[in-house]
């Protein structure tokens, strides 16, 4: 059976998408999700924003290491500290963003 180039990349992409045992990577993985484009080769096509692209790499990372931190361990106390800026941080912005969605004309 032959594959070309593109057939590979979305065979990879496919299983990185389905795969709990390999940590994504923004350059590995780009653009995946609901809203990547269908052909990443025309510029004229849009693509998410890069903020829906972090935050798709974010979500998707976070599940992953909630899968493989165990149960009966901790996070170093450096990495708590950086998971409770990275929690107020996303927090503050969906705030924003549901009072701006809820109050559409300021009010």
């Amino acid at each position: 059976m032959k594959i070309n180039r593109e057939q590979l990349k979305n065979l990879v992409i496919e299983e990185l998408r389905h795969s709990r045992s390999a940590l994504l990577e923004h350059e590995a993985v780009p653009q995946m999700g609901p809203n990547a484009p269908k052909d990443e080769t025309d510029p004229s096509t849009p693509g998410p924003s890069m903020a829906k692209q972090q935050l798709y790499h974010i979500a998707r990372k976070a599940d992953q290491l909630h899968d493989i931190l165990p149960d009966t361990e901790d996070l170093p106390d450096w990495a708590k500290d950086h998971v409770s800026i990275a929690v107020d941080h996303i927090g503050s912005v969906f705030e924003k963003m549901m009072y701006d969605k809820q109050n559409p004309e300021g009010r």
